[in-house]
């Protein structure tokens, strides 16, 4: 064999054995931001567990806590979808926990507070994300859905009628009965 040649398989070798190690052990070679990219397209072709498997080598490669909050917050919109909420509380709870301005993980997290019947844990992550963002309209909305239907019927309405106020769209997803009393 020439020397050429054999100098040739001797690199793609060694690039293969790289390219595998990189692949079998998930350590991060691009950064948290091309993870999340990759993470998103796959996200959105519905490849889950692709989309999750990105999300948290984003998640090894982020280099501050804010990064790691966003990366936390797609993993668990990623395992929403997979209907494990008790993975997705987790990482909505490690989100705001890392990066305790990111509004939409206040959101997340009291969404699936919610879906599991924390009430109480469910108004304190929306009051948050809204003392942060005071006229998000879905904070307003989710927070006062949650009111009404907890019984504080006066402060369930006032975050409704704010929350259409701002986005009227809201109006047509509402229970026909609590619109009425929006009117």
């Amino acid at each position: 064999m020439k020397r050429k040649s054999v100098v040739a398989i001797v690199a793609t070798l060694i690039a293969g054995v790289f390219f595998w190690s990189q692949l079998k052990t998930d350590q991060p070679s691009l950064s948290a931001q091309d993870y999340a990219a990759q993470g998103v397209a796959a996200f959105k072709a519905s490849n889950l567990e692709e989309a999750k498997r990105l999300f948290e080598l984003q998640l090894k490669a982020a280099d501050s806590d804010s990064s790691k909050g966003v990366a936390y917050y797609n993993i668990g919109t990623v395992v929403i979808r997979m209907n494990d909420r008790s993975y997705a509380l987790q990482c909505f709870e490690n989100a705001t926990k890392s990066a305790p301005k990111y509004v939409p993980a206040w959101l997340n997290l009291g969404m699936v507070r919610t879906d599991s019947g924390d009430a109480t844990g469910a108004e304190a992550a929306f009051t948050a994300g809204l003392q942060l963002a005071p006229n998000d309209p879905m904070l307003l909305y989710r927070r006062g859905l949650l009111l009404f239907r907890s019984g504080n019927t006066s402060r369930g309405l006032q975050d409704l009628k704010s929350a259409v106020s701002i986005d009227s769209r809201l109006l047509r997803d509402l229970d026909p009965a609590i619109a009425r009393e929006l009117q």
